[in-house]
């Protein structure tokens, strides 16, 4: 529900962080230097605090699932040693639809890995 209005919106948003919500979004012992509490905070009040869904998160909560890996350092993507930095967020309104959100890790070409969203288009 819109928070200023009496219509109920779907949302979609895609944002890549350079900073993680939750300690268990890195590898350890990777050091994030972008791993502040205040950025994790923000992250918490300003999309999940405002009715957004880290759909991920919600469907698989016990998952390791990285998105992003070193260029510098080709080997922690094999070893499956990175940081989660790419979200699919939606409404909290919209998520009865989400069918499935997943990672297309076999997928090369950028040190970031692509991320799938299933939506059921009759809900």
């Amino acid at each position: 529900m819109c928070k200023t209005c009496a219509v109920t919106t779907h949302v979609m948003h895609i944002p890549t962080h350079s900073s993680l919500h939750t300690h268990t979004h890195t590898h350890p012992p990777l050091h994030a230097h972008r791993f502040t509490p205040q950025e994790r905070e923000s992250f918490g009040r300003n999309y999940l605090g405002n009715g957004f869904v880290d759909t991920f998160r919600r469907q698989h909560p016990d998952l390791v699932g990285y998105t992003y890996f070193s260029r510098r350092f080709p080997q922690l993507r094999t070893q499956n040693r990175g940081w989660r930095l790419d979200y699919w967020l939606v409404s909290e309104s919209l998520y009865p639809a989400v069918h499935d959100c997943f990672h297309l890790r076999s997928v090369m070409g950028s040190d970031h890995v692509p991320l799938g969203l299933v939506v059921k288009m009759d809900v």
